[in-house]
């Protein structure tokens, strides 16, 4: 019976420390679970983190594995071409070093840079970083000052020119009109087609002048719509002559620019548009805005502009036009940087579309004359 009685007390003991294990491996087990949900909500915040500085860098960022599969890409990346995590990156990029020239679907040109490092876990390299850093206004500036030192070598040569030419074209005319008076009708007509000639010549360098003198803006609120429409109705005749189609698209946006200023460089760009079409077609001015800025495109459906000399279509006396004197352009640009806007080319074979942007900021006051 003691027997009995003192293994009952064993028991009773085992149970004891039993419950007493099994109450701390409870305890343990409670410790464990908020220490691994504290570790994963600090590897959460880490991670969070570690995507948040990814996504506030304003390169694009990719990670690329040994297989050079996407495992990683930041909103810029997205944003810039389309990436997708899981497929290769030649998909979406054919070099990963190197600069890359683009149009986006807008019709805006980019220009990205693009590097890679080594991607290292454990000291060993387990693939890719792929940086993608947009350079387009880096480029663009470096383009504009090259421009303008052309322009300003071109200024000083053309007031030279001015004044040698201008002095023997007057007396050319003058002796023109005189030779007119004649009553021989082949005499008057070699005359008219001299005085043509003048008048041409006076034209091409008071173009030329433009480049050398400031222009003075004066700004007014102006119906970017209805300067448009004024411009097409300037441009009537050329249009029927041709068979030419115009539509004009857009809401009524207003904007601080000099109307006169604005209707030349908008006519120049339809001017352009009408001789890039051989026979029949269409012309679409459009008029809109974007953010901060309002717009006004042309696009036609002519022939097109090749890519290799996109870059130089507003420089001076470039021309792909036999008897075109290439200034047409480049003033429609000297006017718009008066204005303190941008001007963009988007231009594929039947489709070449021209915009013109205008800030819409405090800087753009009507008091404002550069």
């Amino acid at each position: 019976m003691q027997e009995q009685f003192r293994e009952t007390l064993a028991l009773k003991e085992a149970l004891k420390h039993f419950i007493e294990a099994t109450e701390e491996l409870n305890r343990s087990y409670t410790a464990l679970k908020e220490e691994v949900k504290r570790l994963s909500e600090e590897l959460s915040q880490q991670k969070n983190l570690l995507k948040a500085i990814i996504e506030s860098i304003n390169d694009g960022v990719i990670a690329i594995n040994r297989e050079e599969t996407v495992i990683a890409s930041n909103q810029k990346a997205k944003e810039l071409f389309g990436i997708e995590d899981g497929k290769k990156i030649h998909t979406f990029l054919p070099n990963l070093e190197g600069e890359l020239e683009f149009y986006t679907i807008d019709g805006e040109r980019k220009v990205v840079k693009v590097s890679n490092f080594p991607l290292k876990q454990d000291g060993k390299e387990i693939g890719k970083v792929v940086v993608l850093r947009d350079i387009t206004r880096e480029r663009e500036l470096e383009e504009e000052n090259k421009r303008k030192e052309r322009l300003s070598a071109m200024g000083e040569m053309a007031v030279t020119i001015a004044h040698e030419i201008r002095n023997p074209l007057g007396s050319i005319e003058l002796f023109a009109g005189l030779i007119r008076k004649e009553g021989d009708p082949e005499v008057k007509r070699w005359a008219e087609s001299i005085t043509k000639v003048v008048k041409s010549i006076n034209n091409l360098i008071s173009n030329m002048l433009i480049f050398t003198r400031p222009l003075h803006v004066e700004k007014e609120l102006l119906e970017l719509k209805e300067v448009v429409e004024e411009c097409a109705e300037a441009a009537t005749h050329a249009l029927r002559e041709k068979g030419i189609e115009l539509e004009i698209k857009g809401k009524a946006i207003r904007a601080w620019a000099d109307r006169e200023l604005l209707k030349q460089a908008i006519l120049n760009l339809l001017i352009n548009a009408i001789q890039a079409i051989e026979d029949r077609g269409s012309i679409t001015v459009e008029v809109g805005e974007r953010e901060n800025e309002a717009f006004i495109s042309v696009t036609d459906t002519g022939c097109g502009i090749p890519k290799e000399v996109q870059k130089k279509v507003f420089d001076p006396f470039f021309s792909t036009k036999k008897r075109g004197t290439g200034l047409g352009l480049a003033i429609v640009h000297r006017i718009v940087e008066a204005h303190h806007g941008r001007i963009t080319l988007s231009s594929v074979p039947g489709r070449t579309t021209f915009t013109i942007y205008l800030p819409k900021d405090g800087e753009d006051s009507p008091r404002h004359s550069p």
